[in-house]
């Protein structure tokens, strides 16, 4: 399924953001973003598999997974809205097809079509709550 298809599902009216969205191809085994590294862009999965890991630097361990992420997820929203360096390394396990929104973009999108900025962090923040609903099943589930 398409990026679009993927994401109407969630906010029918998606396509004007779609146009600032930058399209790229990832081969496996390469960091999408880097653990502490600025957060100059968000991440949307079309196809493929990425998994987000912590990264120690104590030399004991190299690195711990958090989670796998397939196509319709997005990745780099924590540190891209609150403007922190990456809290976790984004290394593609399979080639990808991915999607990446750039601070510039988002500021061209907002400045030329402030509908479509809107339509953006409203698809933004339903993404979030729908991982964020995921983790507290999982957590209840780990408690009982």
């Amino acid at each position: 399924a398409s990026l679009s298809g993927m994401l109407q599902v969630l906010l029918p009216e998606i396509d004007s953001v779609l146009k600032y969205l930058e399209p790229i191809q990832v081969d496996a085994g390469n960091f999408l973003i880097r653990q502490g590294d600025p957060p100059g862009a968000i991440y949307f999965i079309e196809s493929g598999q990425v998994t987000a890991q912590f990264e120690f630097s104590d030399g004991q361990r190299q690195s711990i997974r958090l989670e796998t992420m397939r196509g319709g997820h997005i990745v780099g929203e924590i540190g891209f809205y609150l403007n922190q360096p990456r809290t976790a390394a984004v290394v593609t396990d399979k080639p990808s097809t991915i999607y990446c929104l750039t601070k510039e973009a988002l500021s061209e999108m907002e400045r030329d079509d402030p509908e479509a900025a809107s339509l953006f962090h409203q698809l933004v923040i339903r993404l979030i709550s729908r991982r964020l609903g995921h983790l507290i099943n999982t957590v209840n589930a780990l408690q009982r």
